[in-house]
Protein backbone atom coordinates (compact mmCIF):
# COMPACT_ATOMS: atom_id res chain seq x y z
CA UNK A 1 0.00 0.00 0.00
CA UNK A 2 3.22 2.32 0.47
CA UNK A 3 3.34 3.18 -3.17
CA UNK A 4 -0.02 3.72 -3.62
CA UNK A 5 -0.38 5.97 -1.19
CA UNK A 6 3.13 7.84 -2.62
CA UNK A 7 1.13 8.00 -6.02
CA UNK A 8 -2.18 9.48 -4.25
CA UNK A 9 0.13 12.00 -2.78
CA UNK A 10 1.59 12.92 -5.78
CA UNK A 11 -1.71 13.19 -7.56
CA UNK A 12 -2.71 15.37 -4.68
CA UNK A 13 0.22 17.36 -4.70
CA UNK A 14 -0.35 17.74 -8.55
CA UNK A 15 -3.86 19.08 -7.79
CA UNK A 16 -2.81 21.68 -5.70
CA UNK A 17 -0.14 23.44 -7.85
CA UNK A 18 -2.47 23.09 -10.46
CA UNK A 19 -4.46 25.71 -9.13
CA UNK A 20 -1.27 28.33 -8.94
CA UNK A 21 -1.62 27.79 -12.94
CA UNK A 22 -1.79 31.32 -14.80
CA UNK A 23 -2.59 30.04 -18.19
CA UNK A 24 -6.45 30.24 -19.22
CA UNK A 25 -7.38 26.72 -19.24
CA UNK A 26 -7.70 24.42 -16.62
CA UNK A 27 -6.23 21.26 -18.25
CA UNK A 28 -4.21 20.74 -15.42
CA UNK A 29 -6.69 20.58 -12.92
CA UNK A 30 -8.90 18.48 -15.36
CA UNK A 31 -6.23 15.41 -16.14
CA UNK A 32 -5.08 15.43 -12.41
CA UNK A 33 -8.50 14.76 -11.06
CA UNK A 34 -9.21 12.63 -14.00
CA UNK A 35 -5.98 10.76 -12.50
CA UNK A 36 -6.77 11.36 -8.84
CA UNK A 37 -10.38 10.48 -8.63
CA UNK A 38 -9.56 7.03 -10.71
CA UNK A 39 -7.18 6.05 -8.40
CA UNK A 40 -9.44 6.51 -5.14
CA UNK A 41 -12.00 4.67 -6.70
CA UNK A 42 -9.49 1.82 -7.46
CA UNK A 43 -8.37 2.09 -3.88
CA UNK A 44 -11.84 2.73 -2.58
CA UNK A 45 -11.45 6.27 -1.36
CA UNK A 46 -14.85 6.89 -1.42
CA UNK A 47 -15.01 9.92 0.94
CA UNK A 48 -12.16 11.69 -0.43
CA UNK A 49 -13.69 11.35 -3.64
CA UNK A 50 -17.55 12.31 -3.02
CA UNK A 51 -15.65 15.57 -1.74
CA UNK A 52 -13.83 16.07 -5.34
CA UNK A 53 -16.47 15.33 -7.58
CA UNK A 54 -17.84 18.66 -7.69
CA UNK A 55 -14.74 20.36 -8.24
CA UNK A 56 -14.11 17.63 -11.29
CA UNK A 57 -17.42 18.28 -12.67
CA UNK A 58 -17.03 21.69 -12.60
CA UNK A 59 -13.82 21.46 -13.94
CA UNK A 60 -14.09 19.14 -16.65
CA UNK A 61 -17.50 21.29 -18.01
CA UNK A 62 -15.39 24.82 -17.77
CA UNK A 63 -12.64 22.28 -20.31
CA UNK A 64 -15.74 21.22 -22.85
CA UNK A 65 -16.79 25.14 -22.77
CA UNK A 66 -13.43 26.11 -23.21
CA UNK A 67 -12.31 23.47 -25.90
CA UNK A 68 -16.08 23.97 -28.09
CA UNK A 69 -16.43 20.21 -28.24
CA UNK A 70 -16.39 17.41 -25.46
CA UNK A 71 -13.47 17.04 -23.22
CA UNK A 72 -13.23 13.31 -22.75
CA UNK A 73 -12.60 14.02 -18.51
CA UNK A 74 -16.38 14.48 -18.51
CA UNK A 75 -16.99 11.48 -19.11
CA UNK A 76 -14.57 10.23 -16.48
CA UNK A 77 -16.31 12.12 -14.08
CA UNK A 78 -19.63 10.40 -14.51
CA UNK A 79 -18.07 7.30 -14.23
CA UNK A 80 -16.22 7.85 -11.15
CA UNK A 81 -19.68 9.32 -9.99
CA UNK A 82 -21.70 5.87 -10.46
CA UNK A 83 -18.83 4.21 -9.31
CA UNK A 84 -19.03 6.07 -5.80
CA UNK A 85 -23.12 5.80 -5.77
CA UNK A 86 -22.83 2.40 -6.46
CA UNK A 87 -20.32 1.84 -3.82
CA UNK A 88 -22.53 3.97 -1.42
CA UNK A 89 -25.58 0.95 -2.21
CA UNK A 90 -27.31 3.86 -4.25
CA UNK A 91 -27.72 1.65 -7.97
CA UNK A 92 -30.20 3.61 -9.11
CA UNK A 93 -28.97 6.93 -9.27
CA UNK A 94 -25.41 5.23 -10.42
CA UNK A 95 -27.71 3.86 -13.45
CA UNK A 96 -28.76 7.39 -13.76
CA UNK A 97 -24.99 8.90 -14.55
CA UNK A 98 -24.12 5.54 -16.68
CA UNK A 99 -26.98 6.39 -18.64
CA UNK A 100 -26.08 9.89 -18.80
CA UNK A 101 -22.47 9.15 -20.13
CA UNK A 102 -23.85 6.86 -22.70
CA UNK A 103 -25.72 9.75 -23.99
CA UNK A 104 -23.16 12.73 -23.40
CA UNK A 105 -20.72 10.05 -25.53
CA UNK A 106 -23.44 8.92 -28.28
CA UNK A 107 -24.50 12.60 -28.70
CA UNK A 108 -20.89 13.82 -29.16
CA UNK A 109 -19.39 10.67 -30.84
CA UNK A 110 -16.81 10.11 -28.55
CA UNK A 111 -14.19 7.96 -29.54
CA UNK A 112 -15.05 5.12 -26.69
CA UNK A 113 -13.25 1.89 -27.13
CA UNK A 114 -15.89 -0.63 -28.02
CA UNK A 115 -14.49 -2.99 -24.66
CA UNK A 116 -15.41 0.22 -22.16
CA UNK A 117 -18.81 0.55 -24.17
CA UNK A 118 -19.82 -2.97 -23.79
CA UNK A 119 -18.06 -2.50 -20.21
CA UNK A 120 -20.71 0.46 -19.51
CA UNK A 121 -23.90 -1.13 -20.77
CA UNK A 122 -23.46 -4.12 -18.95
CA UNK A 123 -23.16 -1.75 -15.73
CA UNK A 124 -26.64 -0.57 -16.90
CA UNK A 125 -28.13 -3.27 -17.90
Amino acid sequence: AGRIEEGLDLYRNALAASGLSEKEDNNDTVVVLSQLTNTLVATGGWDELEALIPRFRESSLKETKRLGRLCLEELSCLHVTAQLLEARGRPQEALKELHALLDLARNNQAPLQRSSYIELVREVS
